[in-house]
């Protein structure tokens, strides 16, 4: 069945316009603006849901999907409760990062996690686990608290489970409302509600006890997404060969973004493929920071529709109004309004082959691309699993799974560490993950009086040994021991002077940490730079501290630069480096350890010089543009590009 367009912003819109979608529990309200740039005035959104930072602050990619946040809805149900102390129990998977940050909750005295606990985790405050999460079968290992918080809607709880509950301790639950607010019931109340009409069903009693619930959950709301669109598909003849579709939230000046301008531009400049590219948001100046370069290259560029003619069909917007009115306490129909709106664009377009980038748009364009028929699937991933960050949402992994089990989706990682963690995530075979390194646009070598000059910018001597850095201050990236490392150099050596680039949340405590030992002068933190290239010239030694990586682009850098690197071996560290030949892997992660690897470099120049030779021919010959952009097409089943690909204006990254 035919569906009118538009699934993309026309090109020539201009003039701005209002518009409002409420919702029972949520909506949006603003003004699209030029080249249809949606320019929200209000986001209403249910209990529990915040809008996401932008791509450029490591927040939720694009503007269609938005973060469930899980502490501020545990907060709102404590504030609604007043009890004194409560149990949790969360119907959907949580990383256990996310689990720790939710314990930290004194009041919470008891949790409900998705799974058994092993090792650290099998800790008193877990009092059970869901033995099977869709079926909502639970497994109690000691008594419950009077209350408990329920982040689900009371029906989710299926009658044997409220039994268990009521047995163990519980006499009242407090569950989310459809419209995102939190209402306590009793456990003697709910059970009579479910009781009541089995009865009158004439369920015998041992059905009743060995039933299962139908759980209002993400792997249902996936199921409902499949059945309910797939009115959007498309016969198999319909799509265009040669034609490739990519998209990602943005095109901001991150290092997916970046990853994906490279590889559309391969992909036009090879001249067997037809390109073009889907962003949620284009809004300027970093949206569309890579927009430019992809233009030059012939690539079109394109934003997707969130409202217009395509709405205005009756079966969208039933489509919309269902999920709003069955979903929302979990969020998810802002999610199905992003795959409606990404299948929208497919239908448009209605490419042979779509490349997504990142878990949000992996599992938006992926769920749009099956429902519409797109005939060849592939997703690249972030550097690790989601589950390993607490921007982590639950609705990923069962949109992932989903996706999988229908055979047409090809997953890539661009480090060996990164697919593995994946597969570890997902629980698939690591060979359904192919590994593409990433590939850069190195600037030439930097010359020895380009050197000399970004020292001068620093104001520093010949003599000075530059213990360098670029990272976002964020947890994961671990400032803190990087400033422990840095400070117990400093104060070894005289000659060193550390110099870290970056911004984030925790930068204005390090810069405390550091005034508080009185070494501003010698470990400076001057935010963030336009020029990272450029900045790194005037460091001796780059140092990268992270808790976790996938393959550490700032690695790779700072290699073709020159410097020889130190990191612990972390994720894809060691896929980026020849340990005693670039840099140095240090087996312990503790700041002794890193600051004693500093410190050997800081005291041997010619081995400084021998690494920094070494690591530019290494990084230089190993992660090209031209290399990554053969691996890709050999997945998409392209032969290699004749031609290098354009020349993509970017910014270093950490």
């Amino acid at each position: 069945m035919d569906r009118p367009g538009r699934g993309i912003v026309p090109p020539d819109r201009t003039a701005p316009r209002r518009f409002e979608r409420p919702g029972r529990a949520g909506g949006i309200r603003g003004v699209e603006g030029p080249d249809g740039i949606l320019q929200l005035t209000c986001i209403l959104l249910p209990a529990g849901w915040s809008p996401g930072r932008s791509a450029h602050d490591d927040g939720v990619e694009g503007a269609g999907v938005r973060m469930l946040n899980i502490k501020h809805l545990v907060e709102q149900g404590l504030a609604a409760s007043g009890a004194h102390r409560l149990g949790l129990a969360v119907p959907f998977s949580l990383p256990p990062l996310l689990v720790s940050e939710v314990l930290r909750f004194d009041r919470l005295s008891a949790v409900i996690v998705d799974s058994q606990p092993v090792g650290d985790e099998d800790r008193p405050t877990v009092a059970g686990w869901w033995k099977d999460i869709n079926h909502s079968r639970l497994e109690i290992r000691r008594r419950l608290p009077d209350e408990m918080l329920f982040l689900g809607l009371l029906d989710e709880l299926a009658l044997p489970v409220l039994w268990k509950l009521r047995s163990w301790g519980v006499k009242s639950i407090w569950a989310i409302r459809p419209n995102g607010t939190f209402l306590r019931t009793s456990t003697l109340e709910a059970l009579g509600k479910r009781i009541r009409p089995a009865i009158q069903r004439r369920i015998a009693t041992a059905g009743l006890l060995s039933g299962v619930s139908s759980p209002v959950n993400f792997t249902r709301a996936f199921e409902d997404l499949y059945e309910r669109l797939s009115f959007l598909r498309m016969p198999p003849d319909s799509f265009r060969p040669g034609h490739a579709a990519l998209t990602s939230g943005t095109l901001g000046p991150g290092g997916a973004e970046r990853q994906l301008a490279y590889t559309g531009a391969a992909l036009a400049r090879q001249g067997d493929w037809r390109v073009s590219v889907l962003c949620q948001n284009l809004t300027p100046p970093l949206n569309d920071f890579f927009k430019p370069s992809l233009e030059a290259a012939h690539v079109g560029v394109h934003q997707i529709a969130f409202h217009g003619p395509a709405y205005a069909d009756p079966a969208i917007q039933e489509q919309l109004d269902y999920f709003t009115q069955r979903y929302s306490h979990i969020g998810f129909q802002q999610l199905a309004h992003t795959v409606i709106a990404h299948a929208l664009a497919l239908r448009d377009l209605r490419p042979q082959l779509f490349h997504t980038w990142m878990d949000a748009a992996n599992i938006a364009g992926g769920v749009a691309a099956q429902i519409v028929g797109v005939p060849r699937l592939i997703m690249s991933g972030r550097s690790v699993a989601p589950d390993n960050f607490l921007l982590y949402q639950p609705y990923m992994r069962p949109g992932y799974l989903r996706i999988l089990e229908r055979g047409n989706a090809v997953i890539i990682n661009n480090s060996t560490a990164g697919a593995r963690d994946y597969a570890r995530w997902l629980a698939i075979d690591l060979s359904r993950i192919a590994v593409i390194r990433n590939g850069f646009e190195f600037p030439p070598v930097p010359t020895g009086e380009q050197r000399q000059a970004a020292r001068a910018r620093l104001g520093v001597s010949n003599e000075t040994v530059v213990l360098g850095g670029v990272q976002r201050f964020s947890e994961e990236k671990r400032p803190d021991l990087w400033i422990a490392a840095a400070m117990e150099a400093v104060a070894a050596d005289r000659r060193i002077v550390a110099v870290c680039y970056g911004d984030g949340p925790m930068r204005e405590a390090m810069i405390a940490t550091v005034a508080r030992a009185g070494l501003a002068e010698r470990v400076r933190l001057p935010g963030v730079t336009r020029d990272a290239w450029e900045s790194m010239r005037g460091f001796d030694i780059f140092m990268l501290t992270s808790r976790l990586e996938g393959l550490p682009n700032v690695l790779i850098e700072a290699q073709s630069v020159g410097l020889p690197v130190v990191t612990p071996p972390v994720g894809g560290a060691p896929e980026t480096l020849v340990d005693g030949t670039t840099g140095i892997l240090t087996q312990r992660q503790t700041a002794k350890a890193l600051a004693a690897a500093v410190l050997d470099l800081a005291g041997d120049a010619p081995r400084r010089r021998q690494m920094g030779e070494h690591g530019a021919v290494h990084a230089r010959g190993t992660f090209d543009v031209a290399s990554m952009a053969a691996a890709t097409l050999a997945v998409y089943g392209a032969r290699s590009p004749q031609s290098s690909p354009a020349q993509i204006t970017t910014s270093a990254e950490g």
